[in-house]
């Protein structure tokens, strides 16, 4: 029987562990991660998994002309099986690219693999949700949410002064990495963005989501997002969904 391991720090563990000990990472099965060994577009070399999630999993992978490693999220086919769907996912990886900033991590290529699936590639951050840290490590000391909810309002604000929303701001989407004794905030999967206009309005020109349509995890959505009011969606929706976010770190 194929022992779990941890996708973070690739520790073993006895069968029946769920978690990792060292940074609480929910564990999996070799056996039952397909992708292994797998290369991607003949340029990424998937090592194993990471995780999953509402749009698709993600994977650990190697860029083979460098030998850095990437974190690769594999879209599930059905969100793809729609063109305008297609469109918005290549209309993000341009708006990322337009992000550089040290408590953002952007996505630098998306592409084809050879059975159809659609994938995003991003820097492959070393370190654990912020979700996950307050499940093992309980309420954060009034510093440490002053630094960590500093550099999340830092990397929000620069987004939208680039015309760019995230609206699914949450725990799962803010990594928490260790460099150099410090903590630096990543926020994640920046999926669903839209472009929108200075004064916190969509463009309608580039909207590809649907009227009525509801984008997000509901327990983080500001009320027009519930609602399914797509167009009074903006900045402020962020800002919510963040202030939900420091309040369940106090």
């Amino acid at each position: 029987m194929d022992k779990p391991f941890c996708p973070q720090c690739e520790r073993e563990y006895d069968p029946g562990v769920k978690f990792c000990q060292h940074d609480g990472a929910e564990l999996i099965i070799r056996s039952e991660d397909t992708m292994s060994g797998e290369v991607f577009d003949g340029r990424y070399r998937v090592i194993h998994k990471i995780g999953e999630g509402g749009m698709g999993a993600v994977y650990k992978a190697q860029q083979i002309s460098t030998g850095k490693n990437v974190a690769i999220k594999v879209v599930s086919k059905h969100l793809t099986e729609n063109p305008a769907t297609v469109r918005r996912f290549q209309r993000e990886v341009k708006l990322q690219s337009k992000l550089e900033h040290p408590n953002i991590v952007t996505v630098i290529d998306f592409s084809q693999t050879k059975d159809g699936h659609y994938f995003f590639v991003m820097p492959f951050v070393e370190g654990k949700s912020l979700r996950r840290m307050i499940l093992d490590d309980g309420k954060l000391s009034l510093n440490d949410f002053h630094d960590l909810a500093s550099q999340m309002c830092d990397g929000l604000e620069y987004a939208h002064r680039r015309g760019i929303i995230h609206r699914d701001i949450k725990g799962d989407n803010i990594a928490i990495a260790q460099m150099e004794h410090q903590r630096v905030v990543k926020i994640l999967d920046f999926g669903l963005a839209k472009a929108i206009q200075e004064d916190g309005s969509l463009k309608t020109g580039t909207e590809l989501t649907q009227q009525g349509r509801v984008l997000g995890t509901p327990a983080y959505m500001s009320p027009e997002q519930a609602k399914g009011e797509i167009d009074k969606v903006g900045k402020p929706s962020d800002i919510y969904s963040l202030g939900v976010i420091l309040y369940q770190m106090l």
